[in-house]
């Protein structure tokens, strides 16, 4: 394989999907949520919106560590936690979905097209944060590509596509452990029933921005053993709209250990934001992504930081620090 892709937020923000601290406002108009808004943070229903809520993570943090230690939160019981992170995971499937009414999921699946017509099946493949399903539709539905998600741990038919935070499309039958795929709509999660022993209540598997790995014990360690797999086995990494924040310390040691055991020592490339026109060296220097990826991979790095419109910029379009 030549080239991984690994996405963040700041890939289908350029399209219209909101990025992570836009969220709270959206699920904050669930009534249980905002109950737990209410009680936990202190939410004043006249400042219930921007910037005086807590963030997403901050929510979901909480509410996966009182589940993880067996805590009561307040009024909120174990079984109403976690009644509250299902109906968190469904608003945002809700929100994410291809008949959204509250996210130009159009123009994300317009970047996604440009991106699509740069990929080549056996050749590529692309890692992804993202719980939407923009570039998922493109490639299937467009393309006519089969996918390969990793649900096996292995990827070895398909184009892979590997979600390490889950997916709003995925649904996930706690009754006999299977995973299903749903359709794009949101209607469609609506109406979905466990393909393998006809449970009507499933649930979304997301991963929730937290420190903690919830991918364990889940369909979603398998995603994360092909994950690596691509990472060892890739000869250029690509990572496009990415913070890296500290919330992304699992992926962030995940990508730390494949690189270590990548014979070939792959070649490494930003795509973030900052800039209009191609920065002065002093200029790169001082964007914050820069930093960040300098402190945690070294000056060998290629930066292209006027925001990404779906293509790949060719190698002479990238800035390299290195002396």
């Amino acid at each position: 394989m030549q080239r991984l892709f690994i996405l963040g937020a700041g890939a289908s923000k350029a399209g219209g999907i909101p990025a992570l601290k836009e969220l709270s406002g959206y699920i904050a108009e669930k009534p249980g949520v905002a109950r737990f808004m209410r009680e936990l943070f202190a939410v004043n229903s006249q400042l219930a919106h921007g910037a005086f809520l807590p963030r997403l993570d901050d929510i979901y943090s909480v509410v996966d560590y009182a589940l993880f230690q067996d805590h009561r939160l307040g009024s909120f019981t174990q079984e109403d936690l976690r009644t509250l992170r299902r109906e968190l995971n469904l608003s945002i499937c809700r929100l994410f979905a291809k008949d959204t009414a509250k996210a130009d999921y159009a123009g994300s699946v317009d970047i996604y097209r440009r991106f699509a017509r740069e990929l080549n099946m056996g050749q590529d493949a692309v890692l992804t944060l993202n719980w939407d399903t923009a570039l998922d539709y493109v490639l299937e539905c467009e393309k006519g590509w089969a996918l390969n998600y990793g649900f096996t741990g292995t990827i070895q038919h398909g184009f892979p596509l590997v979600k390490l935070h889950g997916s709003v499309n995925w649904a996930w039958c706690e009754a006999c452990t299977q995973l299903n795929v749903t359709g794009y709509d949101f209607k469609d999660w609506e109406k979905m029933n466990c393909q393998t022993c006809g449970e009507t209540k499933l649930s979304p598997l997301l991963v929730g921005p937290t420190v903690l790995p919830r991918h364990k014990d889940t369909p979603l360690e398998n995603c994360w053993l092909a994950a690596i797999k691509l990472i060892i086995q890739a000869e250029r990494l690509y990572f496009i709209g990415l913070s890296l924040d500290a919330i992304d310390l699992g992926v962030f040691e995940m990508i730390k250990r494949g690189l270590l055991l990548n014979k070939k020592k792959p070649e490494l490339f930003v795509l973030g934001h900052g800039f209009q026109a191609t920065p002065k060296r002093k200029e790169l220097l001082a964007n914050g992504t820069v930093k960040r990826y300098i402190q945690l991979f070294g000056v060998d790095i290629g930066f292209y930081m006027q925001g990404f419109q779906g293509t790949i910029p060719g190698d002479v379009e990238f800035t390299r620090l290195r002396s």
